[in-house]
């Protein structure tokens, strides 16, 4: 092999060397790196598409605020955060004035701690002897720490008609009354037109996130339909 013939391979081995390195040195972190980032820019993207999901969704329930704080105000209405008797007797006397009846007297008791009706449902049938008893619905965010019921008596005086038109307003009324017996002091003789004394017994309620805001006692009270207690 000639001298100039081999120093035309040793020239052309260096130039195969430099572009290698080169490929290795410049060229393949370049393209290690593209990589990466057009990974990034997928994460990136499902990123971007998950909070525009997100942002949609939220403007959709924006347009039901206004109606979904009016049904919170309802609900905070109906079983408030404190016992506030004074509204609930307030609301009995316009209803008994709609009505047509006469209230006699209103008798609220202790407010007492929530019991689960899981376990009265399982002291029933533990006593009755009876497996295949319904067990009522309940809720674990409900608790004895936030949630207590309250004994109600209601009496009025007036015709059939009458109180049955007052226990359809205190049952649909602003807070919630869950009357639970009814009973009358005189008989009607079957004239609906009669008057006779009703007495209505149920509970209301009262829901609180604070638990200090909710006693497990309180003096009872009974009064005439125009005392706020």
């Amino acid at each position: 092999m000639s001298r100039n013939r081999l120093f035309l391979v040793v020239a052309l081995l260096a130039a195969i060397v430099v572009v290698a390195g080169g490929f290795f040195l410049g060229v393949q972190p370049q393209l290690t790196a593209a990589s990466d980032n057009d990974g990034q820019r997928v994460a990136i993207e499902q990123r971007n598409q998950q909070s525009r999901l997100e942002l949609a969704k939220l403007r959709e329930e924006n347009k039901t605020l206004d109606a979904q704080k009016q049904a919170l105000a309802a609900l905070q209405a109906s079983v408030p955060s404190t016992v506030s008797t004074a509204g609930f007797y307030r609301e009995l006397n316009a209803v008994a004035a709609a009505s047509g009846v006469t209230i006699s007297s209103i008798t609220t008791a202790d407010p007492v701690a929530y019991t689960s009706p899981e376990s009265s449902a399982d002291d029933a049938s533990a006593s009755a002897g009876n497996d295949a008893a319904p067990m009522p619905a309940t809720d674990a965010s409900v608790t004895a720490a936030n949630f207590s019921t309250i004994a109600v008596s209601v009496g009025v005086t007036g015709s059939f008609d009458q109180a049955r038109a007052f226990l359809k307003g205190v049952q649909t009324g602003e807070r919630l009354f869950l009357v639970t017996n009814i009973t009358s002091s005189a008989e009607t003789s079957g004239e609906e037109s009669s008057a006779a004394t009703w007495t209505f017994g149920g509970t209301i309620y009262v829901l609180s996130g604070d638990p200090a805001a909710v006693p497990t006692t309180a003096p009872s009270s009974s009064s005439s339909p125009d005392t706020e207690g």
